[in-house]
């Protein structure tokens, strides 16, 4: 079996094993636009965009477990292009680096977005020759970009994933001083370590609405959501597991926002740790060369 099946079939398979009820939804695309590999592969970059689209997308599903990524079409669009890094210096070197540039259009305006990046194919190996076969080029595309995700999680999330609401509901125990967020850390593929911001809108008597904006880290999880849904009132759609936050700092008041008429909630995470056990090798380690091997 070649090395690229393998992975089309990890792949193909991993969405059955991800949990994507009440998560938001971000479309992905993924072109080439390297001239040289538009020219080489000719009639079959169409299909091997398509192929390589899909599979990134459960990548994608793999590692940021707090969204659902998929082809269709979404308010929220992540551009994957295979480029020339030089294409915006206008640099007309015959040696040119490719990389994999990451950039979105989001369905709130948050202004610009800086793209994030990481090499595909160094300077020095630029004029090496191409894969014959499609799919080592496939099976190539997808082990670096898997190894380029894994290196670059921080900038993700800060760049691009930091602006899309994870949630727009959490539930404020004023005793406690404490969030409860419909998320749980296994479905979401979450850990302790990771950060949220919480934004509530009130209303206010002379702007009609005032924000509140809190940085939040975890401090627990629901251990008998029954228990505390019975207590609190929590709605009963949170489920096992559910993440529990405390502000931190001190950059803004914490109001009773358990008796607040509060108006809209928004919740982000601004940064992410996964759990480790979620952390799994979807692809195969082998070398590129031997991608052909029966």
């Amino acid at each position: 079996m070649k090395i690229h099946s393998i992975i089309v079939c990890c792949l193909l398979f991993l969405p059955c094993l991800l949990n994507a009820e009440g998560k938001k939804n971000i479309q992905v695309d993924f072109k080439i636009t390297e001239e040289q590999y538009l020219k080489f592969y000719g009639s079959a970059v169409p299909q091997i965009e398509k192929s390589c689209e899909s599979s990134i997308v459960n990548l994608l599903n793999q590692t940021f477990g707090f969204f659902q990524f998929t082809t269709d079409t979404t308010p929220n669009n992540l551009h994957i292009e295979l480029t020339d890094s030089e294409q915006n210096a206008s640099s007309n070197s015959a040696l040119k680096e490719v990389g994999f540039k990451v950039s979105a259009n989001l369905e709130e305006n948050s202004g610009a977005i800086e793209p994030v990046y990481w090499v595909f194919r160094p300077v020095e190996k630029y004029i090496e020759a191409l894969p014959d076969v499609d799919e080592d080029f496939i099976n190539k595309v997808l082990w670096i970009f898997k190894s380029g995700l894994d290196q670059n999680k921080k900038e993700m999330v800060e760049n691009i994933f930091s602006k899309v609401e994870v949630a727009d509901d959490f539930y404020f125990i004023q005793d406690e001083k404490v969030f409860i967020l419909p998320l749980s850390e296994e479905d979401n593929n979450i850990a302790d370590s990771s950060r949220f911001h919480i934004i509530s809108s009130v209303p206010n008597p002379i702007t009609g609405t005032k924000d509140y904006g809190y940085r939040t880290k975890i401090t627990g999880k629901v251990q008998d959501i029954d228990k505390v849904i019975a207590t609190y009132n929590l709605p009963n759609y949170y489920p096992h597991g559910s993440i529990v936050v405390q502000s931190i700092g001190t950059g803004a008041t914490l109001i009773d926002l358990s008796n607040a008429n509060v108006v809209a909630k928004r919740i982000f995470i601004v940064e992410y740790v996964p759990l480790v056990n979620k952390t799994n090798e979807i692809l195969p380690r082998a070398t590129l060369n031997n991608s052909n091997e029966e």
